[in-house]
């Protein structure tokens, strides 16, 4: 009888330490990032330019429910997108489109990060203070709020980077192209004849 209850024990303790593939997001540390050099469920993470689905990339709308164009560039070889943004919006949804074609990632799951300057907010799942969000499963409403912080602190970057990290159950994680958002900067004030004399 004690060799079958340690048995159960064993298995206890064996399905307890194997993390699920429904709680990707919910594991990950936020001291991990989401980098081609990490390792994330014991696989190395690829890079956007090296993922088996290119398609899978971010569709981004601003607070209006109006899609955003996005200019397509490459930086280090990597793809990524650019979002020109007004100084007076700061609210954004980011939705990750999957091709039609590719049922079987259907159920897929990710993470998100976004760079100094911005936070996720609700209803996004969010992680990290804000630096992190994640959508468990491509059913369950796909997307994710961002906040920029721009109209709130000057001093804060005026350039905002988003990407994810998405896997389908125990699979190696890919990223998707970097999203990033430029807000454009305030006009020069002139410098006025009389200020020029008081100088």
């Amino acid at each position: 009888m004690y060799s079958t209850l340690k048995f159960f024990l064993l298995v206890i303790l064996v399905v307890a330490t194997v993390p699920s593939s429904n709680a990707f997001g919910n594991f990950l540390a936020c001291y991990v990032e989401l980098d081609p050099e990490e390792v994330i469920m014991r696989q190395q993470v690829k890079a956007a330019s090296e993922s088996s689905e290119p398609g899978i990339l971010f569709r981004v709308y601003n607070a209006n429910g109006e899609s955003v164009p996005l200019e397509y560039t490459r930086d280090e070889g990597e793809p990524k997108a650019i979002v020109s943004v007004p100084m007076n919006e700061s609210r954004f949804t980011l939705k990750l489109e999957v091709p039609p074609d590719k049922k079987h990632l259907r159920d897929l799951q990710y993470v998100v990060d976004a760079t100094e300057g911005g936070r996720f907010v609700p209803p996004s799942a969010v992680l990290c203070k804000g630096a992190r969000a994640f959508v468990r499963g491509m059913s369950q409403g796909n997307e994710v709020a961002l906040e920029l912080l721009h109209q709130n602190d000057e001093n804060l970057p005026s350039s905002v980077k988003v990407w994810a990290g998405w896997a389908t159950g125990y699979s190696e994680v890919s990223l998707t192209p970097t999203v990033e958002f430029r807000v454009a900067q305030a006009p020069a004030t002139e410098t006025t004849e009389a200020s020029k004399e008081e100088l």
